[in-house]
Formats: C-alpha cells, structure tokens, sequence
C-alpha cells in the first residue's frame, strides 16, 4: 500500500491550509532527507504530508474492490484538494521514490492511481507535475 506523500506548497497558500486539517508539515527526517534527494528544498515553498495517508489509500483500493469510482473517495476528493494549492505532489512505499511514474495531467494521475489500486498490493509510484 501507498505510504508516503510529499507536497510542495508555495508559501504564499500556506495561509489558505488552516481548515485542511487532514495536510500537516513535514516533520520526519526520512522525509526531509527523501526531499532532499527530489531537489524539493526551496525558500519559496514548505513541505506538507497527508495525515493517515497509507489508510486513505486502502480505504480507496477497498471501495474499488467494491465496485465503487474513485471519484466517491476521500482519496480524489484529497487529491483535488491539492490540486488547487500546488503543482507537483509525490506517492511512494517504503524507500522507492527514485523512479516514479511522472505524469502531467490529473486525468492521467487517476488513471495511474486506480490501476495500482486495483493490484494487491496497492503501491502508488507517482510525480504529478503539472505542465
């Protein structure tokens, strides 16, 4: 299963983030030291993390596996909701995020999403960046 998200946000949304209470700042050394290795270190922007983000995404996989869109889960409404505040998030297991699927378009990042869902094993390998 997906465990880890890493987000980007510029410092001029980072007011706009007090009533999303499921993002938190990056507070873990593995993944500061993982943002380093992706070139995210930057004073125009902080990192922020979904809260529970590895249950999010079993909840999600357990709703496809019910035959239910992605689009009735927390996890696309979450991902919409960072949509509007950056540009580029990143999903990763465990100490895989050397070679993620970049992709550029949201459709494309469901897309990829649902299809790793679909597997047992429910790992996402993904850099959405907008173009």
């Amino acid at each position: 299963m997906s465990q880890f998200i890493l987000i980007p946000i510029k410092l001029k949304y980072e007011d706009n983030l007090n009533h999303l209470d499921f993002l938190s700042p990056v507070d873990s050394k593995f993944l500061e030291d993982i943002s380093h290795c992706l070139d995210l270190y930057s004073k125009n922007f902080h990192l922020y993390t979904v809260n529970d983000f590895d249950s999010i995404c079993m909840d999600a996989q357990q709703s496809l596996a019910e035959g239910k869109s992605i689009e009735d889960t927390n996890l696309f409404f979450i991902l919409n909701v960072i949509l509007k505040i950056t540009t580029e998030f990143f999903v990763w297991y465990g100490n895989e995020y050397h070679e993620l699927d970049i992709v550029t378009t949201m459709d494309k990042a469901i897309e990829n999403i649902v299809e790793s869902l679909k597997n047992s094993s429910g790992e996402i390998y993904l850099h959405y960046k907008c173009s």
